[in-house]
């Protein structure tokens, strides 16, 4: 939840499912609104020792068991500087 609500909206869209409920996951698919930026986004997050993974043009972040509020506001910040 502090990821899909945190995400800057006027960069990028979250492609998976975001409505509480079954179809939810742990799992979070986005992509900048400018699908030509995912990669070097994928790579400077990379290098940032953010790892998140890359798959058909879009990124995916798994914000949960093994990561803490400080991580997942470490990747938003760094996603909205790379934005």
């Amino acid at each position: 939840t502090r990821f899909v609500e945190g995400i800057d909206r006027k960069f990028y869209t979250v492609t998976s499912p975001t409505d509480p409920g079954p179809r939810r996951s742990t799992l979070v698919f986005f992509s900048h609104k400018d699908k030509d930026k995912n990669r070097a986004i994928y790579e400077a997050l990379a290098r940032a020792r953010i790892h998140v993974a890359f798959r058909g043009g879009s990124m995916r972040v798994a914000p949960h068991l093994y990561n803490a509020l400080d991580d997942i506001d470490r990747t938003l910040n760094a996603l909205h500087d790379f934005a």
